[in-house]
């Protein structure tokens, strides 16, 4: 776990959609737009648990730019691979 007592597997998936724009899987995609059904439908033992720290982590220590609904997280995942690609070439 860490420090948010976020699992540090989800960590990682959060820390590649934010900084890398890598689609996170179908839980984290679900709680990045907003959809708790979907969220908890998706979710593992340890995710399910932790849903709560996630979302208090995600809101108070991830960009707003990247969560909110649907439509962000793929406007996120592409403005941030353009970017990444952009800096690779120059």
């Amino acid at each position: 776990m860490s420090e948010f007592n976020v699992p540090e597997h989800t960590m990682g998936a959060i820390r590649r959609y934010v900084d890398d724009g890598l689609y996170p899987g179908g839980f984290l995609t679900a709680v990045f737009e907003n959809n708790l059904f979907q969220a908890i439908a998706n979710a593992d033992e340890y995710n399910r648990e932790k849903l709560r720290d996630i979302c208090i982590h995600i809101y108070n220590n991830e960009p707003n730019g990247c969560w909110g609904q649907k439509g962000i997280v793929e406007e996120w995942a592409v403005e941030v691979w353009k970017r990444k690609k952009a800096v690779s070439i120059d």
